[in-house]
């Protein structure tokens, strides 16, 4: 086989190679498109029993609309007051994120900012009513904070050497409070620290990156099984950096939470 040969086989093997390349990338965009719609047209199914029989043409009335929203963030709090642990509630109307036992807030933070999916926007009225009816159970979480942080102290033998004794600063800032609250029903909330964050913090880079490799992962997962990649509707709320500690560390694994957007 003479140089030309082989040139040319290269040539046709690139080609051949950049082709390929061309048509997976044009997969790929068109299959992650698809990923909103996907998940609107799944909610829109699962949730589709309307509340009380009501039907959807009923609930394009925005005043009635608005007295479904509350009655089930009313009836969610309510589910919620007959546990015994620490609850959850996030309510967008008053900017308030709070802690809650048997329906008494115990703690109250003042919400600065939400972020959320376009997802709930485009949702059946119905459907979103019917989402938002009972609490969310918490399945898993991630967080930059641990949740319960342990302290190490030497005991004294003595008063002397506890006077003697001299308290160490910690002088490491702590990483940005965030976390991440996976619920069932496939919704994701999300706390953040408000203000300026340490993007450069390595708890806080690797939180990041970690979560980036978790949905490159379902892409791809999905993308080789010929499938729509899952998408979950998220909801991002900011607040203090003790408030966002102090939820995270006050709520039990599994807790319940209410949200009313």
């Amino acid at each position: 086989m003479n140089i030309g040969s082989i040139r040319k086989r290269r040539r046709i093997t690139l080609l051949i190679t950049g082709l390929a390349a061309t048509a997976f990338v044009a997969y790929a965009l068109a299959m992650t498109w698809r990923m909103p719609a996907h998940e609107i047209k799944r909610l829109n199914n699962l949730y589709s029993d309307t509340i009380q029989n009501e039907s959807d043409h009923i609930l394009m009335n925005d005043d009635i609309f608005t007295l479904h929203r509350e009655e089930s963030f009313l009836r969610s709090r309510l589910a919620m007051a007959e546990s015994d642990s620490i609850c959850l509630t996030f309510d967008m109307h008053d900017s308030l994120l709070m802690l809650e036992l048997e329906g008494v807030a115990i703690h109250q933070a003042k919400v600065q900012q939400v972020k959320m999916s376009p997802i709930f926007s485009k949702m059946n009225r119905s459907a979103f009513v019917q989402l938002f009816y009972t609490p969310f159970r918490v399945d898993s979480c991630r967080a930059t904070i641990v949740k319960e942080p342990i302290i190490v102290q030497k005991a004294p033998a003595d008063t002397l050497e506890a006077a003697r004794q001299e308290t160490v600063r910690d002088t490491i800032p702590p990483p940005p409070a965030t976390y991440e609250l996976y619920l069932n029903k496939d919704i994701t909330l999300i706390i953040v620290q408000s203000g300026d964050i340490d993007k450069k913090n390595e708890v806080y880079r690797q939180f990041v990156q970690n979560s980036l490799h978790r949905k490159v992962r379902n892409i791809i997962g999905n993308l080789a099984r010929f499938q729509v990649p899952d998408y979950r509707p998220w909801i991002m709320v900011f607040v203090g950096q003790d408030d966002a500690a102090t939820t995270y560390r006050a709520i039990p694994y599994h807790a319940l939470v209410t949200i009313r957007i």
